[in-house]
Order: structure tokens, then C-alpha cells, then sequence
């Protein structure tokens, strides 16, 4: 059995921590009870009658939740972005105790995205859902956004809009990295990380000093580069070591005039490492933050 099951996922393609899911346990357990002889659903069983079965039994969970609307009220978050193809979405989602639900998505690419437009959509969801179950919509905070909301608020008194943290932080976030000597010192980072990714000797080096790899910084939210920062820091000692050791000193990379050369005298530099440092002692908080309410997880 066990052979059988490893080539259907093997062949497949399927994820070993499929296996991991309840459903999957579940299936087993129900092929055991039913015995040998039995046929296995085919293709268009799987998304026909059993899609159908599937999709009823989510839609009478979902409505569970939603009769306790009127008790705790619940919270419409809306989010725009732009995906992989270009086009503008905005999603409406859903939440209360505890629980966040899905409630429609709206292609907006042919559109202009003004407050008018958006507050527009806002309302539609809200006459959808009732206005008597919703107590707050969280948006980001673009100026769009936020003039919707205001004057959401205005039509209805009872509703409350709120920018979303994580997008307050984020642009807090921004704001700083957008200060010369951040900027700057960001600079440095990505020029140290991308030089020692874009050449395979260095790189092994650098594992071979520092014990494992260094996040690189990113070019959109400035969180990520943040987290490059803090990496960089925490292999100072390495990078350092490794920089001044004969094996580097020797090689074809630390000659005079080489790239490398010049990203050895950047390491060495200690002010480059205070202005590091005070970067991240600055961002900690602000990023400690956002980890908690871009998260998942609950507190």
C-alpha cells in the first residue's frame, strides 16, 4: 500500500505534505472501511457531483458564521492590487470572530480608481452584506482610499473606517528608506550581498565563514531590506574574517582594482556598520509591529 500511495504522489506531483492533511488521512481511512471491489471516482466525478458536495457543505459552514453577524458584527477589509497579468483586482473580505471569509473580487482595470469609484464598490458590498451587521472597513491608506472612507463615514455614521496598519507601517517604512544616509547605506548592503551572490567561489567562501547565507535585500517594501540589514549585521564578524584571510588575500578576486577589492574595503569600513546599526535599532520596533498585523497569527 505504502509503494502505491508514494508513486500516485510521485507521479502526480503532488507535495509530500499532502500528506500532512486531514483530508488525506481521511480518504484512507474511508478506502480501509469500504473494502476491496470498489471503484475510485474518475475525473468527472471528482469535479462534478463531489465538487458539488464539497462546495454546499463549505457554503452551510460559511453560513454558521454568518448568523453571528448580527451578534458581534463583523469587519470589511478591502485590498487592491495588481497580479501577475497586469489587471487591478480589488478583494472583499470578510471577518468576524475570529474567522476571515472571502465575500467577492472585482476587476477594476478598465476603471479609474478615484474615491468616487471606490467608495462605489464599498457601498455596493455593504447593501449586499447588510449595513446593520458591519461596524468597521479597513482599506489601505492611499489618498483614494482614504477619502472614501471619510466620506463613508459620513453617510453612515454607524460605520467606522480604518486605514490598515500594515500598509501605515509599510509607508512609514518607505519614507525612511527614501533618507539619504538610509538610502545610502541600503545601497552598500545590496552592493556587498550582490557582489558576493554573483560569483560562485566568493559565495562558497562566504558560507564556509559565515555558517549559512545572507538575505539580500529587496527593491519594494522596505521591511525586506530591514531583514538584510539585521542578516548583514549578524555576519559582520564572518564577513570580516573572511576578507583578511590568505585564502581570499591570494585569490584572483582581492586584487588591486578588482571588484572585489573594492567591496573588501566597503566591509571594513566601520562606519558603514554604525550606520547599519542605528538603522536597525531605529526599525526594530516599526518592524516588530508589522510582523504582528501582517501576520496570520493572532497575539
Amino acid at each position: 500500500m505504502w509503494r502505491a500511495i508514494g508513486s500516485w504522489f510521485h507521479f502526480s506531483h503532488i507535495p509530500a505534505n499532502a500528506a500532512d492533511n486531514t483530508y488525506y488521512k481521511s480518504a484512507i481511512s474511508a478506502i480501509q472501511s469500504a473494502g476491496p471491489g470498489v471503484d475510485p471516482p474518475g475525473p468527472r466525478d471528482i469535479y462534478g457531483e463531489l465538487l458539488d458536495n464539497n462546495k454546499e457543505e463549505l457554503e452551510n459552514w460559511i453560513g454558521s458564521y454568518k448568523s453571528k453577524w448580527p451578534t458581534y458584527g463583523l469587519t470589511l477589509m478591502c485590498d487592491g492590487w495588481i497580479g501577475p497579468t497586469k489587471r487591478a483586482i480589488i478583494n472583499f473580505v470578510t471577518y468576524c470572530d475570529t474567522k476571515t471569509f472571502f465575500h467577492k473580487s472585482v476587476d477594476a482595470s478598465d476603471k479609474v480608481h478615484n474615491a468616487s469609484y471606490i467608495l462605489r464598490l464599498i457601498e455596493e458590498v455593504i447593501d449586499q452584506i447588510g449595513e446593520e451587521n458591519i461596524v468597521q472597513v479597513v482599506t489601505d491608506n492611499g489618498p483614494q482610499y482614504k477619502l472614501a472612507g471619510q466620506v463613508l463615514m459620513e453617510r453612515r455614521p454607524q460605520i467606522v473606517w480604518t486605514p490598515c496598519a500594515a500598509h501605515c507601517i509599510d509607508l512609514i517604512l518607505m519614507d525612511i528608506g527614501k533618507i539619504c544616509r538610509v538610502q545610502h547605506t541600503v545601497e552598500i548592503a545590496q552592493r556587498i550581498t550582490r557582489y558576493i551572490y554573483s560569483h560562485t567561489w566568493v559565495l562558497s567562501l562566504m558560507r564556509k565563514y559565515a555558517g549559512g547565507e545572507i538575505l539580500r535585500p529587496g527593491v519594494t517594501r522596505f521591511a525586506t531590506n530591514y531583514i538584510a540589514l539585521d542578516s548583514l549585521i549578524e555576519k559582520k564578524g564572518a564577513l570580516r574574517q573572511m576578507f583578511v584571510n590568505p585564502e581570499w588575500q591570494e585569490s584572483r578576486y582581492a586584487q588591486a582594482g578588482a571588484e572585489g577589492s573594492r567591496m573588501e574595503d566597503l566591509v571594513s569600513r566601520q562606519s558603514f556598520w554604525q550606520r547599519a546599526n542605528a538603522i536597525v535599532k531605529a526599525i526594530k520596533p516599526l518592524y516588530e509591529v508589522l510582523r504582528v498585523v501582517d501576520s496570520e497569527r493572532y497575539p
